[in-house]
């Protein structure tokens, strides 16, 4: 483009801008002189997502269609909370009997009704101005509008780079509206009732997440839908996954502390002030309850919790007040029986057999009944990699500089201990598994293991007490075990160790595995991404290899595990 077009373009750029805001103040002035349903404010309202339209379906830059799209996406929730507070000022003036007159709440309740009736018609108009909005932006750069051009990871030959970044933008935040406009057209079609169908948003916002893993803003949307099914572990991975990303959601950290504080507040039936545990001793069924001994003396007794899957176990949101002990200031007097508690009921869950196992780590049953998968598993395993990423790799964050050195070694040694042992107790369940390849823990394992091949030595230099010294031998061991039941030999003759499979795809974009997903393939195999079990192969060759390096690293301080090369074996290593 010459000189004289490129002047002319930015021009008509420029005064399409300006209409555009100034129609928007015509529009805001109007809606409060004439309401919200008047016919003219409608018109207005049309004539300015046109504008928008324009402007969204030219050549500008990521950053000038950011801005614009946050306009779009503001005009839309100026209406959302409009409607609402109008609704809630009728809500209001209906139930007000005292000195209102029957013609008043008459009115007031015909005037309620209107506008639900116009908000639902608004959130309908809206729905569909967004789906027109994502086919023509699919069509503006020449892509299929069923979005399958995702799946290219990124790399579709008939479009730029910069062109396909602006692309999956605009169609991640799309859906994310879409999503909203399904959360809040359900909220309301169905307000005195708790029975909601999430389905529709769900499915939006997980589209996003595909199309711009980068994004927190999908994931912290559905963390709001976690809440809204009582489900706080999965509202916490969530508010994880929109914090730990390149662009993170901006209320993200303080919405973590605020689910920290809710489970704090909150009364835990299965948290025993009794319960203790040996952190020397991690290996064993140690949880124990002190009782008082007819000569006064302290004892330890196991507990015994019977647990047949029937019920729902309490595990989730121990482990929430276990982490939270590393987040928010607490007397960490009461950590330990916290965290025996939390093993106790570890332990329960994973005496389950393999069907009732896979069962109890579905995560999205309440959310969206079509995502099925052991999801929990990952949610897990990425919660404590998480807590440890933060707590190494975060000193700028308020939280850490209120923390002296030795508070925040504390901290991370703590959370060092607790991550090995959850993460062996669920490497050792894997080993009695009907089917070792089949079992619904192993993708949690490839991810903490192949994390943990890159990030070891550095967690060696915090590790150093005994507590976390005995939990990493204790994981260590049981890891061992587990390699010794995979063929050694087929590792090393089907090496294509790059493939993505169901956890790389679920876990895509998160930030402490940026290391370890470098050299994934997310464009091939796409139907590894539709269940945990396709591609199976390939994930114990993946153990083997996170094994291996962690076996070849140069540190002789610690060699938790050896491998020989003759005799394609590993085996115990050693601490010097």
């Amino acid at each position: 483009m010459d000189t004289y077009s490129l002047l002319k373009d930015q021009k008509e750029k420029t005064s399409l801008s300006v209409e555009v805001a100034n129609l928007e103040k015509q529009l805001w002035a109007l809606i409060h002189t004439k309401g919200l349903l008047h016919s003219n404010v409608q018109d207005l309202y049309r004539k300015i997502c046109s504008g928008y339209e324009k402007t969204i379906l030219s050549d500008h830059k990521l950053e000038d269609l950011q801005d614009t799209e946050y306009s779009l996406w503001k005009l839309h929730y100026r209406h959302i909370d409009e409607y609402r507070k109008r609704m809630k000022i009728n809500s209001a003036n209906g139930e007000t009997t005292t000195l209102a007159t029957p013609q008043s709440v008459v009115a007031a309740k015909r005037s309620s009704d209107n506008h639900l009736v116009g908000f639902k018609l608004f959130l309908s108009e809206a729905t569909e101005f967004y789906q027109n909005l994502l086919f023509k932006i699919t069509r503006y750069y020449g892509l299929p509008e069923d979005f399958s051009f995702h799946r290219s990871g990124g790399n579709y030959a008939s479009v730029e780079p910069k062109k396909m970044q602006k692309l999956q933008f605009l169609c991640h935040r799309f859906l994310v509206c879409l999503g909203d406009f399904a959360r809040y057209r359900e909220k309301c079609e169905k307000s005195y009732t708790q029975n909601h169908n999430w389905s529709v948003a769900v499915a939006h916002y997980l589209e996003a997440t595909i199309i711009w893993p980068d994004s927190g803003n999908p994931q912290n949307q559905l963390a709001v839908l976690a809440i809204y099914v009582g489900d706080e572990f999965l509202a916490l991975y969530h508010c994880i996954r929109s914090l730990a990303v390149k662009d993170p959601f901006p209320d993200a950290w303080n919405n973590l502390i605020l689910l920290f504080e809710r489970n704090r507040s909150s009364h835990l039936q299965c948290l025993s002030s009794e319960a203790c545990f040996d952190f020397l001793q991690p290996s064993e069924c140690s949880v124990q309850t002190k009782v008082q001994s007819t000569n006064d003396l302290l004892n330890c007794m196991p507990l015994k919790a019977e647990y047949d899957g029937s019920r729902e176990t309490n595990l989730w949101p121990l482990i929430i007040r276990t982490i939270s002990f590393l987040f928010i200031k607490a007397s960490f007097e009461d950590f330990p029986c916290t965290f025996a508690s939390t093993i106790k009921e570890l332990d329960v869950l994973m005496a389950l057999d393999d069907t009732k196992l896979k069962a109890a780590m579905e995560s999205y049953q309440h959310m969206n009944s079509a995502r099925t998968g052991p999801f929990r598993t990952l949610q897990f395993v990425s919660v404590f990699i998480f807590v440890i990423d933060n707590l190494i790799n975060s000193p700028d964050r308020k939280d850490s500089k209120d923390r002296t050195e030795a508070q925040q070694l504390v901290l991370t040694q703590t959370a060092l201990t607790a991550s090995f042992i959850f993460m062996g107790r669920l490497t050792g369940r894997c080993l009695k598994a009907v089917l070792l390849e089949s079992c619904p823990l192993l993708p949690a394992v490839l991810i903490f293991v192949e994390w943990l091949a890159s990030i070891l030595a550095e967690l060696e230099t915090y590790g150093s007490d005994d507590k976390s010294t005995s939990a990493m031998s204790y994981f260590f061991g049981k890891f061992l075990e587990l390699l010794k039941r995979f063929d050694i030999n087929r590792s090393e003759v089907e090496p294509p160790h790059s493939i993505a499979l169901w956890e790389d795809y679920e876990l895509r974009g998160f930030a402490p595995l940026a290391r370890s997903q470098e050299s994934l393939d997310f464009a091939s195999h796409w139907g590894h991404k539709d269940s945990y079990e396709n591609g199976s192969q390939y994930r114990a060759n993946r153990v083997i290899n996170a094994a291996i390096k962690i076996a070849d690293r140069s540190n002789n301080n610690h060699k938790w595990i050896f491998y020989d090369k003759f005799w394609k074996k590993f085996l115990c290593g050693r601490i010097i």
